[in-house]
């Protein structure tokens, strides 16, 4: 996770899509629609209609997932700093949880234009994160199941 790629990834989905958490994000986790990738639908007649209001539940599942980011983030700093006589936890984590939320996603004149895209093209700023590089996005509203393991751990091969 970084700002500029606050996502969420699923062996099953060929794409990613962005993940937000709503009110004050941790370090490392930057949530924004950009001004032309903004979610909703229009009605049979043609009209706006509104969002679903997503409201985040801070329990204590969210407050561990906080943690773990807060922590990986302090971790991921260690490579950027010279070492102290002290040393700090520089320990970075694989956190996988489940959220349950709203899915906003682009128009699908959006998502057909996107598609056509290449690696050369420049960002249009129609979807949603970073640049609006993201056709979906994932607005959370509550976390549950939440499983950490440090990044070393999750590189050892299983016997």
């Amino acid at each position: 996770m970084s700002p500029e790629y606050s996502l969420l990834e699923d062996q099953g989905c060929s794409e990613p899509i962005w993940f937000a958490l709503q009110e004050s994000a941790p370090p490392g986790l930057v949530a924004t629609v950009n001004e032309r990738g903004t979610p909703g639908s229009k009605n049979s007649k043609g009209a706006s209609t509104s969002l679903l209001p997503v409201h985040l539940v801070k329990d204590s599942n969210y407050r561990e997932l906080i943690r773990y980011l807060e922590a990986s983030a302090k971790g991921e700093a260690c490579l950027d700093e010279v070492p102290f006589l002290s040393v700090p936890d520089c320990s970075t984590y694989r956190v996988s949880a489940t959220f349950t939320g709203r899915i906003d996603s682009v128009s699908r004149e959006i998502r057909k234009a996107h598609l056509r895209r290449t690696s050369r093209d420049s960002p249009d700023f129609k979807g949603f994160g970073h640049m609006g590089m993201f056709d979906a996005q994932l607005v959370v509203q509550s976390v549950k199941n939440v499983v950490a393991t440090t990044a070393s751990e999750s590189a050892q091969p299983k016997n």
